[in-house]
C-alpha cells in the first residue's frame, strides 16, 4: 500500500507486505508468514498486537534452501509489533527461518519495536543512520548486529 491510506490485514501467508508514502497498515493478531519482502518506507507505519511475523523461503512450507524472505525500514518508517500469536506468554514477534540468511535493514531514522522474542539465527540486524532498534520484554537471537552512526539497538527484559 501507498500514499496516505490507512488499511487492516488479516494473519496469513503473503509474498510481500510494503507500505510507504505516509500509509499505516494494522495487523490483526495471527501469524502472519512472508516469503519474499517487509518493507516500510517514507513516514510508513506498520503496528499489530498479538502478532507472530514469520520469515520463510519462497518454498515455504517446503524447506528452504537458501535465500529466504528479508525485512528493510527506511525512512522515517516503523513496524511496531506485540509478539503473542506463536509462544508462552508475550511470545515470539519476529522469526526466520534456519536458512535464511537475508537481512534485516533499518536506515534513515526508521524505528523497529517488537514486545515478546526475537529468533532469527541466520540473519544479519543492521541498524544505521538514527535508526532505532528495541526488543522489549524479549530475548534477541541474531547472526550478527551492527548498528553505525547514531543508530541504537536496545534488548530490555521486562
Amino acid at each position: 500500500m501507498s500514499g496516505s491510506s490507512t488499511k487492516a490485514a488479516s494473519p496469513g501467508v503473503y509474498s510481500t507486505i510494503s507500505v510507504s508514502g505516509s500509509g499505516q497498515l494494522t495487523l490483526s493478531p495471527g501469524v502472519y508468514i512472508v516469503t519474499g519482502s517487509l518493507s516500510v518506507s517514507g513516514s510508513g507505519k506498520v503496528t499489530g498486537t498479538g502478532v507472530t511475523i514469520d520469515l520463510e523461503c519462497s518454498s515455504f512450507p517446503s524447506p528452504c534452501a537458501s535465500g529466504g524472505a528479508d525485512l528493510d525500514l527506511s525512512g522515517s518508517g516503523g513496524l511496531d509489533i506485540t509478539g503473542g500469536a506463536i509462544g508462552p506468554g508475550d511470545g515470539f514477534a519476529l522469526l526466520a527461518d534456519h536458512a535464511d540468511a537475508n537481512s534485516i535493514l533499518a536506515t534513515g531514522s526508521s524505528r523497529l519495536l517488537l514486545v515478546g522474542n526475537v529468533y532469527i539465527p541466520d540473519m544479519a540486524l543492521q541498524v544505521t543512520g538514527s535508526s532505532a532498534v528495541a526488543v522489549n520484554t524479549g530475548e534477541l537471537v541474531v547472526d550478527e548486529a551492527s548498528a553505525t552512526g547514531a543508530a541504537s539497538v536496545k534488548i530490555t527484559d521486562g
